[in-house]
């Protein structure tokens, strides 16, 4: 009986899991945000945004700096949009940090706004 009892449990957590990792769709007018989005920092520094919208209007993805050197950081994207304006923050396990994205579209293809290190132009890459 112990024995079924947490064979049942373990079954219960390993759908919990299922079911938190898995998101639903995003709302269709914010397919055009879905992609890759590119900058060159005046730093010399580049960040790769790779973003989708699920769940209604919830931001998540990716974020990738490089250096100049070629190092790299790797961050994990969560946010939301609403209507033109996109808010999330990045946040960076290895180092801890956390930065903040306030953006605006302009186009299909280009984001303006600030971050906690500064302006910021993202171009769709695709």
């Amino acid at each position: 009986m112990r024995r079924q009892t947490a064979a049942v449990m373990m079954l219960v957590w390993i759908l919990v899991g299922i079911g938190c990792a898995t998101y639903l769709p995003g709302n269709p007018d914010h397919d055009w945000l879905h992609g890759r989005w590119f900058t060159h920092r005046t730093s010399g520094w580049t960040t790769e945004l790779n973003l989708r919208v699920v769940d209604g209007n919830i931001v998540v993805g990716t974020n990738i700096q490089t250096a100049p050197d070629g190092r790299r950081g790797t961050g994990d994207v969560r946010g939301g949009v609403e209507g033109e304006r996109i808010n999330f923050e990045v946040y960076f396990p290895h180092s801890g940090n956390t930065y903040t994205y306030t953006l605006f579209r302009k186009s299909n293809v280009l984001l303006e706004g600030k971050s906690t290190t500064g302006n910021v132009i993202l171009h769709k890459a695709s």
